[in-house]
């Protein structure tokens, strides 16, 4: 009985599941096969090369159109021609709600300038938009290039310029000095004194706005308040809130006490509401300071002093007695010294707890 010769592709299968070395026969039709299908497979690769250099031609061509139809859609959107009203209106709603504005390119109302000429017009007419802003203070080094310096410079004018867009708006403003002290806060800590605050330089730039100032949160050293002594009563006519939080110091190491300075500006801010005041590099700063400010119209007091004594905690609690308007009261004395046991602050017909 007689059989089927097998294929030459079955046999090569066969061969592809052993490791049997095929004979001279078998070699000769493997090789055969091999060649027929490298034969195919070219043909099959030019083919889809072919395809492909098509199919990139056509791409190309879809992307150029895509690209028009773009253009025509942007031209009949409704977005397009929304009445500048509307689109300032869109614009205010695009503020940050728990900080004050951001000078980056990447936040509102900044970004808006660098979209196009028409959103660019409508955000620089739009005072609102301007009339708040959160600024970091560089700081001056000693061996700091010229370049970097005209930089920080240049900065303080820009700060003024974006103030300036702000027309007859109420200002919110914070500021951030960079020059932090070393192995935590306090008196007595190590200080870099290569390195020199921008903090005067950036609160002169805005000084002559000071009468549309609401609100100015400082987070820097007391040093660095020096050119808001030149203010005066009419020049902070709208300042309801303001905050010194002292992380900051020019000197790190004991100071006398003709060398402690207040805020003393803050008496000539009649209107004054709310006051938080962190006082922590010098002993006792915080019960020097709180008498320059104004106890009348005082409805919020925040106070920390890490430093102060049992004497100088006393004077405080009767200065604060004298803020006859005062509603709302934290005092915060870090001194491990000090024992407060819950001791009471009375005035007014109202009891206020102070503890550490």
């Amino acid at each position: 009985m007689s059989t089927c010769p097998e294929s030459p592709t079955l046999i090569a299968d066969k061969l592809l599941n052993t490791n049997q070395a095929p004979t001279a026969q078998k070699r000769q039709l493997v090789k055969a096969l091999l060649e027929d299908s490298t034969a195919a497979a070219a043909v099959l690769e030019a083919k889809i090369g072919a395809l492909q250099a098509e199919l990139a031609q056509e791409s190309a061509k879809l992307a150029k159109i895509q690209k028009v139809v773009a253009g025509y859609r942007a031209i009949i959107s409704p977005f397009r021609h929304l009445p500048t009203e509307i689109l300032q209106t869109i614009f205010r709603f695009t503020l940050p709600r728990s900080h004050n504005a951001l000078a980056s390119t990447k936040d509102p109302p900044l970004l808006f300038t660098r979209v196009c000429r028409e959103w660019r017009d409508v955000a620089l007419a739009t005072p609102e938009l301007w009339a708040s802003i959160h600024i970091v203070c560089m700081s001056f080094e000693d061996d700091m290039p010229d370049e970097a310096r005209a930089a920080i410079k240049y900065r303080a004018s820009a700060i003024a310029a974006w103030i300036a867009r702000s027309g007859a708006c109420l200002l919110d403003i914070s500021i951030q000095g960079a020059r932090s002290l070393e192995g935590g806060l306090g008196y007595g800590s190590h200080v870099d004194l290569n390195m020199i605050s921008s903090v005067p330089l950036t609160l002169s730039a805005i000084l002559p706005y000071s009468h549309r100032w609401r609100e100015l949160h400082i987070t820097a050293s007391i040093d660095d308040l020096g050119p808001l002594e030149a203010l005066c009563t009419p020049d902070l006519p709208e300042l309801v809130s303001f905050s010194l939080n002292e992380n900051m110091a020019l000197r790190g190491g004991p100071v006398t006490h003709d060398d402690l300075a207040g805020p003393t500006f803050l008496s000539k801010a009649t209107r004054l509401r709310d006051l938080r005041m962190t006082l922590s590099t010098r002993p006792n700063n915080l019960a020097r300071s709180l008498p320059v400010i104004p106890h009348d119209s005082l409805v919020s007091l925040c106070l920390r002093d890490p430093y102060i004594d049992a004497r100088s905690l006393r004077g405080l609690a009767d200065n604060i007695a004298q803020c006859v308007t005062l509603q709302q009261l934290k005092v915060d004395i870090a001194n491990s010294r000090i024992r407060l046991d819950g001791a009471a602050l009375a005035f007014q017909g109202k009891l206020f707890t102070a503890q550490n």
